[in-house]
């Protein structure tokens, strides 16, 4: 709104007065700032007029209030504000064209939230809510003096009186926690307390009085009385304090008299069986029958019963031809029985299991030779000899030894042989020498035999077979080279004997068209124990060469 004030007089001075929202523009100039200015025209009769502007520019201006609840704000201008702010501005445009400033006035108000915690009894009035019996959580909104909402929650705990019962019994009278004594029963008196929960309790008494009693018992007991847990061995009177079925003392006086009881020991001794008071005992012991004294009391004799038995006994006898036996003599096997007197004074049975064997005579066969032991003697004749055993049966055994002694042989006997080996009861023997056998005789003694034996070196049916062994002594190979010194010489067998003359091993050599006067072998021994063995060279069935080779 641009409002202008002109005032024109008639002198030549005229003041013009203008107020504007922006620049002013008077005869071609603009002003643009507040001011006095001056300007001379002619006037219509040709004078000066001067004229005075007055010029003040004011735009036009207005505060923006707001009262926010939130922690930020964004004004017109674009501006997010997180404070209080009264300077900022911001210009508008009137519809007349000028600027309208606005001036933005904040104030920040915050929201609050409090909390309240009640314990009640019963009930609990709280702004509207009335009469709250539940506790719980109770929520309030207000508004705070920022013109914020104040959120209140309130924490209510609802407690309740409490009723309870105090039963008592007791005996004569009961002072209650009222401070009243009660000497009779009842169930009317209540006490108001505060219990935990700081609300009211209310507690009933329910009292029962029970009463004392006093009495008087007479008694009449052997040996001793007990009486309530106590035992009294003497007659007297004795005051004693009980306790009645209600709880309460019970005086209580004993009149007690106290009589004894008679003791008598009997010591019996019998035999099986003893018979006492129509009552039979068989094993030894304390027996104890009651009976009833003059005074009352019991009459306890004691029996001690000593009872002894017969004794049984068994004894088997084995005896050769006869037996005597408590003064009796008996010839046969049988049972036989026998009555004593034990240590006891009973009776003892004896059993006699009696076995009659009688002796044994026998004849013995017996031969040998050079001699004989017989029962660890030793015999060199022959003859009849008589020795006494004890036989099975207990009883003397008497065995006559007919002895019949033959003599061992020796004999000898000499073989000149140009065998390499000669074969005597199936042992072979390659060296000369004397050699032992035992044989047996028809009568089954020794016949010790000896050979002297000769080997002759010579072969006569091959003259000039060379037979040659190598290495001797030798640990594992033995090579043999032979042949004749014509070269007239077929297949040739090389065998391999122990010094028992026992055949180990057998070689065959094929001739070899008896065009080389030589042949050669090899024969392994590696798997032979060490010692002396037995090379034979046998050709056509004959023995044409004998060589000895030692393994080490």
């Amino acid at each position: 709104v641009v409002t202008y004030h002109i005032h024109i007089v008639s002198s030549p001075l005229t003041d013009i007065i203008v107020d504007t929202c922006s620049s002013y523009s008077w005869n071609d100039e603009i002003y643009y700032e507040n001011g006095d200015y001056v300007q001379t025209f002619l006037t219509a009769n040709g004078a000066d007029s001067i004229v005075i502007l007055h010029l003040t520019i004011s735009p036009l201006t207005g505060v923006d209030e707001q009262v926010v609840c939130d922690n930020s704000y964004t004004w017109r201008d674009g501006v997010t504000y997180i404070a209080n702010n009264n300077t900022a501005t911001y210009t508008l445009q009137t519809a007349d064209g000028c600027d309208s400033v606005v001036t933005l006035n904040l104030t920040f108000g915050h929201s609050n939230a409090s909390d309240t915690t009640v314990v009640a009894c019963n009930s609990y009035d709280w702004y509207e809510y009335t009469n709250l019996t539940q506790s719980g959580n109770y929520v309030r909104t207000l508004t705070n003096v920022s013109g914020c909402d104040s959120v209140v929650t309130l924490h209510l705990t609802i407690n309740h009186p409490t009723e309870g019962v105090d039963v008592q019994v007791v005996c004569d009278s009961f002072t209650w926690m009222d401070s009243v004594t009660y000497i009779e029963s009842t169930n009317e008196p209540t006490y108001i307390l505060t219990n935990a929960a700081g609300c009211d309790s209310i507690v009933t008494l329910h009292l029962t009085i029970n009463h004392s009693s006093i009495g008087e018992t007479t008694m009449v007991a052997c040996d001793s009385y007990t009486y309530n847990g106590t035992t009294f061995t003497e007659s007297g009177d004795y005051l004693l304090t009980l306790t009645n079925d209600a709880g309460c003392d019970s005086l209580v006086t004993l009149h007690l008299t106290v009589n004894y009881s008679v003791a008598e020991l009997v010591e019996v001794t019998a035999c099986e069986s003893y018979t006492w008071n129509d009552s039979v005992y068989t094993q030894s012991g304390d027996y104890t029958r009651a009976f009833t004294a003059a005074n009352g009391c019991d009459s306890v004799v004691t029996l001690h019963l000593t009872v002894n038995h017969p004794t049984y006994g068994d004894t088997t006898v084995i005896a050769c031809e006869s037996f005597t036996w408590h003064d009796s003599t008996y010839t046969s096997s049988d049972t036989y029985q026998s009555y004593l007197t034990n240590a006891a004074g009973c009776d003892s049975i004896v059993t006699l299991h009696l076995t009659i064997n009688h002796p044994v005579t026998e004849q013995v066969e017996a031969t040998a030779c050079e001699s004989y032991t017989w029962n660890d003697s030793v015999y060199t004749q022959s003859g009849d000899y008589l020795q006494t055993f004890t036989a099975a049966n207990g009883c003397d055994s008497v065995v006559t030894l007919h002895l019949t002694l033959f003599e061992n042989e020796a004999s000898e006997f000499t073989i000149t042989t140009n065998d390499p080996c000669y074969t005597w009861n199936d042992v072979d023997y390659c060296e000369s020498g004397d050699f032992t056998q035992t044989l047996e005789t028809v009568h089954g003694c020794d016949s010790v035999v000896t050979l002297h034996l000769t080997i002759g070196v010579g072969i006569d049916d091959y003259n000039g077979f060379n037979f040659k062994v190598y290495p001797n002594p030798t640990s594992n190979i033995v090579n043999v080279e032979f042949g004749m010194d014509n070269g007239e010489l077929g297949d040739v067998k090389i065998q391999l004997y122990d010094v028992f003359g026992k055949l180990l091993d057998v070689t065959n050599v094929v001739g070899a068209n008896n065009h080389s006067p030589l042949q050669t072998a090899q024969i392994d021994l590696s798997h032979y124990a060490n010692g002396v063995y037995i090379l034979k060279a046998v050709a056509d069935g004959k023995t044409v060469g004998v060589r000895k080779v030692v393994r080490q």
